[in-house]
């Protein structure tokens, strides 16, 4: 699936061919050599940093990687960075599949031909809801750059193609500014605010969060112009949230966009009181309401252990109603909300945007942690400490990976050892049989003379 992006620079992943010099001239759009291309919001894209790689093609026409990939010979040269890079055709299947099936049998990186005429910059590969196994970054390109980087790869196989794909991340200064968009109720979000909580708690000096929140309105209301309540949204149907129980139970949307009013109300409280850490202590500790106890009641008990009074929200909550019913009358900081929404060109969530840009790649802490690193011009104490302190111990199964390089050695060294071991078992085999055999042979000639001699003693 992709989207277009209009509000929004999608300049995160920039792709520059190192060598051959005659193809490089041959790119000339912006800077010569350099290939505009959209960076996909899944895999983890390494940010701050580049990957240098050989890029291979496969010779068959409209390979777009939607099935099993034939096994290609990488070559990994020793010394050097020379990651492999993969191109394969958009077309018949989601992104996720096709770099998925690259990272399969060992792609570094994933480089996809639009097979439409369009601006790839306006693009943006989005996770289908499959993409938590991938960790290697892919990038779209446009159709003719495509054709142009293929055919030169499959008419010139004897000279190798060179490119360096740079994951560029804006740090103007030594301030980062992040915003989160979300709604209460997503359960993904709900999991990784938990956990980054101690990290955004800890960068606070140094960074300016703002919590956003996607509002959705009823179409069926704003043909009679808003004037009657719907169950699963504030103000007449102008702010709406999917009904969680699918109309199959009591709870509804409205409940979320209440909870998303609560939260703009306590983060705006606690900015003015500069105690924005008590913020993250809520939204760590509302993870715990689920279910039918995600109510005002979860969260008032949360607001009393944090030390916020209930009163105080209450009273952000009844200021906010342009009139006297929350129901049908409209509500200014939900209004807000929603413009600001439209403005960046907001259109999933959960999304983060750092210092006016659209991250890219899973929300886990030590993804999220290296790009918003990396949007400091000079990093804080806490960036550096934090990178310095990541072991294998600390750092979750998840993101345990083994590179493909090493994979495939493992699984070579580890043939090589099986075929050693069977070889030496089918020797031992044999000679234990021999031996046998002759003992059976010896014990069986023997009492064959035994009966021959009381044989002939008889006689």
């Amino acid at each position: 699936m992709a989207i277009f992006l209009i509000f929004l620079s999608s300049v995160f992943g920039k792709l520059t061919i190192i060598e051959p010099q005659e193809l490089k001239n041959q790119f000339t759009e912006n800077v010569i050599g350099v290939i505009p291309s959209s960076l996909a919001n899944f895999g983890n894209p390494p940010y701050g940093s580049h990957i240098i790689g050989q890029l291979y093609a496969y010779k068959e026409n409209n390979i777009t990687g939607c099935i099993q990939l034939p096994s290609i010979n990488f070559e990994y040269s020793s010394g050097m960075i020379n990651y492999p890079i993969l191109i394969l055709d958009r077309g018949n299947c989601s992104f996720v599949v096709k770099v998925r099936n690259a990272q399969t049998i060992g792609a570094s990186a994933v480089i996809i031909i639009d097979n439409i005429i369009e601006s790839p910059e306006n693009v943006m590969m989005i996770d289908d809801g499959t993409a938590g196994n991938i960790y290697i970054p892919s990038v779209l390109i446009s159709k003719s750059n495509g054709q142009l980087l293929k055919n030169y790869i499959l008419s010139h196989q004897s000279i190798k193609t060179r490119v360096q794909m740079t994951f560029e991340m804006l740090n103007p200064d030594n301030q980062v500014e992040y915003e989160i968009w979300m709604s209460s109720e997503n359960t993904e979000l709900r999991e990784f605010l938990s956990d980054f909580s101690q990290h955004g708690k800890k960068l606070m000096p140094n960074t300016q969060m703002t919590p956003h929140y996607v509002l959705w309105y009823s179409v069926e209301r704003s043909k009679e112009g808003f004037l009657t309540e719907h169950k699963d949204c504030l103000s007449g149907g102008r702010y709406c949230a999917p009904d969680p129980d699918l109309d199959n139970g009591p709870r509804t949307g409205r409940e979320i966009v209440l909870e998303n009013l609560r939260q703009i109300c306590l983060y705006n409280y606690l900015t003015d009181q500069k105690k924005l850490n008590l913020w993250w202590d809520y939204i760590k500790k509302f993870k715990g309401c689920t279910g039918d106890n995600f109510n005002t009641k979860c969260s008032d008990t949360i607001l009393n252990i944090i030390g916020i009074k209930t009163k105080i929200i209450q009273e952000c909550i009844d200021n906010s109603v342009l009139g006297s019913d929350i129901k049908i009358n409209d509500n200014f900081l939900l209004k807000q909300e929603r413009k600001a929404m439209l403005d960046r060109g907001i259109f999933f969530y959960p999304s983060l945007i750092i210092n006016n840009q659209t991250f890219r790649g899973d929300l886990e802490s030590v993804e999220v942690m290296t790009a918003l690193c990396a949007g400091f011009k000079n990093q804080p104490n806490y960036c550096i400490e934090y990178f310095d302190g990541i072991s294998d111990d600390n750092i979750s199964d998840d993101d345990k990976r083994v590179s493909p390089r090493i994979l495939v050695l493992i699984i070579f060294f580890s043939l090589i050892a099986f075929v050693v071991i069977l070889f030496l078992y089918r020797k031992w085999l044999r000679k234990y049989a021999s031996e046998t055999m002759k003992k059976e042979i010896t014990k069986t000639i023997s009492q064959y003379i035994a009966l021959t001699e009381n044989s002939i003693d008889d006689d």
